[in-house]
């Protein structure tokens, strides 16, 4: 695989399906049907993972249906993960049940794992994944699924590259998510609870 076609794409679970939706939500729930499709988002039980950087422009609508949703089950989730993929193919699938915080330690342990390390990481409840690198070939990392008898050999610097990326994304995504969340009386979550559910006190 050439390293130019190697992205890593933070998404984020939205479900649009499952409550009855205000105008602006509905405008957004078209435009993400509308890209489903041409993008091949994965699908959800309740709706979709959809790349934050597809929500740049709608932010103020996503916490208005996150305020939403979160006044109906009287408490704030939210699913997220990252994507790895090229330009013809997905090389790691996202659980359903995949939180901001199982993508953190994947990240982490992408970062931190040196040739002849082997670490087991898991990406929902109730999926994990062993990640290593050969000594014999230190500039590629692995990851193997025996559930699924997948194995996937990525080259290790380009990967940290994109995780690089795909982190800045997740945290400017949050912080103008939170933004617009603080302007509902309603919300009550805190910076730290919030930055908690995204993952990102555990970055490194």
């Amino acid at each position: 695989m050439s390293r130019q076609n190697l992205i890593v794409e933070p998404v984020v679970e939205l479900g649009l399906r499952t409550l009855q939706l205000s105008s602006s939500e509905v405008q957004l729930l078209h435009k993400i049907i509308d890209k489903a499709k041409k993008k091949n988002y994965i699908v959800t039980p309740d709706g979709w993972f959809v790349p934050i950087d597809d929500l740049r422009h709608d932010i103020r609508i996503v916490a208005e249906f996150i305020m939403h949703e979160t006044s109906h089950y009287n408490e704030f989730e939210i699913g997220g993960g990252f994507r790895i993929f090229n330009n013809s193919q997905q090389l790691l699938d996202i659980p359903v049940d995949s939180t901001f915080r199982f993508a953190m330690d994947l990240e982490n342990t992408i970062f931190a794992i040196k040739p002849g390390d082997m670490q087991k990481v898991s990406l929902g409840a109730q999926e994990s994944w062993k990640i290593s690198i050969d000594k014999n070939n230190p500039e590629m990392i692995t990851f193997e699924n025996g559930y699924r008898a997948t194995k996937i050999i990525l080259p290790h610097r380009p990967l940290i590259s994109q995780f690089k990326k795909a982190q800045l994304l997740v945290e400017n995504f949050s912080t103008s998510l939170e933004y617009f969340l603080k302007n509902y009386d309603e919300w009550k979550i805190t910076t730290k609870n919030f930055r908690f559910i995204f993952g990102l006190d555990k970055i490194q």
